[in-house]
């Protein structure tokens, strides 16, 4: 599956996920329908790997909710970013 890096961070937000160790944190994306992210979405939902939930009542009702698919989970999962590497700096700091 081909997924474009633009699209890749849009699936990473969603899921909340920032490194290879961690795994999905939550499974949502708000967006009102001007949202910059909207097309990268809606791409998304065409290929299966996100779909269009209810929306909460909490939330203004012409807002659309995103979630992952189960597929889109697994396709997050083998793209995910190289860990960071910690710098002599960053070390330094954490002792």
């Amino acid at each position: 599956m081909n997924i474009s890096d633009s699209q890749l961070r849009v699936l990473l937000h969603t899921l909340g996920i920032l490194q290879k160790k961690i795994g999905p944190t939550r499974n949502y994306f708000l967006a009102g329908r001007g949202h910059q992210d909207i097309s990268h979405l809606y791409a998304m939902v065409n290929s299966g790997i996100m779909q269009i939930v209810e929306t909460p009542k909490f939330v203004p009702q012409d807002s659309i909710v995103f979630a992952a698919t189960d597929f889109g989970i697994s396709v997050a999962m083998k793209n995910l970013p190289e860990d960071p590497k910690k710098t002599k700096k960053a070390s330094i700091h954490a002792e």
